[in-house]
């Protein structure tokens, strides 16, 4: 039996902007590059994590997003580290990267293939740097789709918390390819008697057409 689930908090990024539960966080310059643009945020934020500067895109937007997520709880206070996943989504996987790296060797001359970048060719690491920040060791896992997909999300959420030890998830999309981007992480908990949104289809759909 599916466990009731709910989401306690939500972040998005979208159109230059990060919102935390509906509510505009950090707003952007237009005239920024995507790579100026995380940096100021980040800053903005007051993270300090130096291997942040290592990453490619994809993996800073998701490190962004999670950050602010995770702000202010204590996951591993209350759960066990095995017991928490990590479930993200996109429609490229790493292409945005796996073009920078296709590049690095493109050019017979001066062929040097970038073990920088090949790292990041994998677009599951997304999911490892936030679980290696947080010091998350549960299930995760990285779905391809054409579209942010709220039936294929919540189908599969509630298999993690029927079918392994997960007790809260990490679950969401995350998108990038050249300077278009999106992101929409949410933190699912069993529906314990705190103020929060039902997980399901029509929310998750409800929250990311906002």
């Amino acid at each position: 039996m599916n466990k009731r689930l709910a989401v306690s908090k939500y972040v998005a990024i979208s159109n230059g902007q990060l919102s935390v539960n509906g509510e505009v966080l950090l707003g952007g310059s237009s005239g920024l590059e995507v790579k100026e643009l995380f940096r100021d945020w980040y800053a903005a934020l007051g993270i300090d994590y130096p291997k942040f500067f290592k990453m490619d895109m994809l993996c800073q937007l998701a490190f962004l997003g999670s950050e602010v997520l995770l702000k202010g709880v204590d996951l591993l206070e209350h759960y066990p580290k095995e017991s928490v996943a990590i479930l993200l989504s996109n429609a490229s996987a790493s292409l945005d990267t796996d073009r920078r790296y296709q590049e690095t060797i493109n050019n017979a001359e001066a062929y040097f293939p970038s073990p920088a970048v090949f790292v990041y060719t994998l677009p599951s690491i997304m999911c490892g740097e936030i679980a290696i920040r947080n010091s998350i060791q549960g299930e995760n896992n990285l779905l391809v789709t054409e579209r942010f997909d709220a039936e294929l999300l919540a189908q599969q959420v509630h298999l993690l918390f029927s079918q392994t030890q997960t007790e809260v998830c990490i679950a969401g999309w995350v998108q990038i390819e050249g300077n278009r981007f999106e992101l929409l992480l949410f933190l699912v908990h069993p529906n314990d008697n705190f103020e929060s949104l039902f997980f399901s289809v029509d929310g998750l759909a409800a929250i990311y057409a906002q």
